[in-house]
């Protein structure tokens, strides 16, 4: 819908409810609240480093996500900030992600080294859930290179679980992520959106009048699924292949109701999904994701 279509529609309904023109056009009345600036009381101290240095980097533009949870489970939501990173060859200050525990009281307290967190990553954004259903949320940070799990301890402390989980040795911008149960299994698997296929030495740019520029190459996204043994360990291994891929992958035979915490990037192996499951995927491969 365009402008012109748009005014005429309201001018036809003006016309039906014989309400003046003026009067549909008019600011909203004040909605009986309103918004105060408490950040600095309530104790959050935290700036957003997206490491430029006159580079211009892709990344840095993109900024960076949050999440309220409860992750020590006391009925208090908490604040986790993202956080950006220096570029390597360019280092000037350190930086880290930053959680803040629910005061209970209009504040919060920085609780990011005591919980674990005061890890330096380029950081682009945050899903949580609790993905070993032990009634604590975990939190997958999607980065610039390698993206990061941490299992909470249910201690009031986090360790990252990364490479033990599966989900190391794959490097992308990985922009954003969800956690959902795609295969109904009553355990959460975790979608992660990557954005373009880049590098400092391959950035992508554009010139002021359009003539020049980079190529823009997707990446596929990426579906991990989670494994379940009886007695809580990968019970094989598993050849990966990238959800846009169409060769047939192994699933892990399901021996019993425990969850390993362990994550494989599942294809287009429809005869060992659910229904649900391959229908998903079958839609992602058909919107070319």
């Amino acid at each position: 819908m365009n402008r012109r279509s748009f005014l005429r529609g309201i001018g036809a309904l003006a016309a039906a409810s014989q309400i003046p023109l003026e009067t549909l056009l008019a600011s909203p009345a004040t909605p009986g609240f309103r918004f105060v600036d408490v950040t600095s009381s309530a104790g959050i101290q935290f700036r957003h480093n997206s490491g430029a240095y006159g580079g211009k980097l892709l990344p840095e533009t993109l900024g960076s996500g949050c999440a309220f949870f409860d992750y020590d489970s006391d009925g208090w939501q908490d604040i986790l900030l993202v956080n950006g990173a220096d570029w390597p060859g360019h280092k000037r200050e350190g930086s880290t992600l930053k959680l803040y525990r629910n005061n209970r009281n209009g504040t919060f307290s920085d609780v990011t080294r005591a919980a674990g967190l005061d890890l330096e990553m380029y950081g682009m954004g945050v899903a949580v859930g609790d993905y070993n259903n032990d009634g604590y949320p975990d939190i997958l940070i999607t980065c610039v290179g390698q993206n990061r799990l941490f299992k909470n301890t249910s201690k009031g402390t986090f360790v990252d679980v990364t490479k033990s989980s599966g989900l190391a040795g794959r490097q992308a911008l990985s922009t954003s992520a969800i956690w959902f149960d795609f295969d109904r299994d009553g355990l959460l698997d975790l979608f992660v959106c990557n954005y373009v296929k880049w590098s400092p030495e391959h950035d992508v740019f554009c010139s002021l009048d359009g003539q020049f520029g980079s190529i823009l190459i997707a990446m596929a996204c990426w579906i991990y699924s989670s494994a379940i043994t009886s007695s809580g360990r990968p019970n094989t291994m598993f050849s990966v292949a990238l959800m846009a891929k169409t060769n047939p992958i192994a699933r892990p035979r399901r021996t019993g109701v425990k969850p390993a915490g362990f994550f494989i990037i599942v294809a287009m192996a429809r005869s060992k999904m659910s229904p649900p499951a391959a229908a998903f995927l079958t839609a992602a491969q058909n919107r070319s994701v």
